[in-house]
């Protein structure tokens, strides 16, 4: 039953009203509770950027630091030169630095003097194993960067519709009214996870929830 003042938006199939009484409780909120809600999404938009960043500089933080920890340095003792020397990680890495195009040009540094390093340790090896691999890497396609791993199903959908301008916001919601939502629109999340994962992420929520259950109607759902 529609009252004047509700709101309708669609979610996936579902056509779900907002009744007046959840946007007033919501409208009256007050900005500072609102403020930290949102502050707490853009938080995890700016990590998720940073850790965009990070995976796409790790291919050149990894060919500098394959340079001090494998080559000696001015300085160095002699022991400590000869550990550097003799640091059989560096075929793994070599391995693991060409699979990007950055490190594709053999001649440029610092990936020549790596590479050639590299090879010359897998010849005094006897490591038929690293040149198979290396054969290998050197025919597949280089890649860009590497990016980070994707968001679960649930973490995404927890962060695109926490807090928005114009549409369901699941910060209303408490986690079981959460849950049976999800449920309805073809998703499966218990309470636990739903709770779980949105303490992992600290997301911020209503002090009082104001969307405690739902009714049901076919393709309609109405909060409650």
């Amino acid at each position: 039953m529609s009252t004047t003042g509700d709101k309708e938006f669609h979610f996936g199939r579902f056509r779900v009203t907002v009744p007046q009484s959840v946007l007033t409780k919501w409208a009256a909120t007050p900005v500072d509770e609102t403020c930290k809600i949102i502050e707490s999404v853009t938080a995890l938009y700016t990590s998720a950027k940073a850790e965009w960043t990070q995976a796409k500089d790790k291919p050149t933080l990894e060919g500098i630091r394959a340079l001090f920890e494998c080559f000696p340095a001015k300085g160095d003792s002699l022991a400590k030169t000869i550990e550097k020397l003799e640091n059989r990680e560096l075929k793994k890495r070599v391995l693991w630095l060409l699979k990007f195009e950055r490190y594709r040009a053999l001649n440029r540094p610092p990936i020549a003097k790596l590479f050639l390093q590299a090879v010359m340790m897998a010849a005094a090896d006897g490591d038929e194993r690293f040149f198979k691999r290396l054969g290998e890497r050197l025919k597949g396609k280089a890649i860009p960067f590497e990016a980070p791993a994707e968001s679960t199903g649930l973490k995404k959908l927890l962060i695109e519709h926490w807090i928005v301008r114009q549409g369901i916001c699941f910060c209303w919601f408490s986690d079981l009214a959460l849950q049976n939502f999800l449920e309805q629109t073809d998703e499966t999340y218990t309470p636990d996870a739903i709770r779980k994962t949105r303490e992992r992420l600290r997301l911020r929520n209503l002090r009082r929830p104001i969307v405690r259950s739902l009714e049901i109607a076919g393709n309609r759902i109405r909060l409650r």
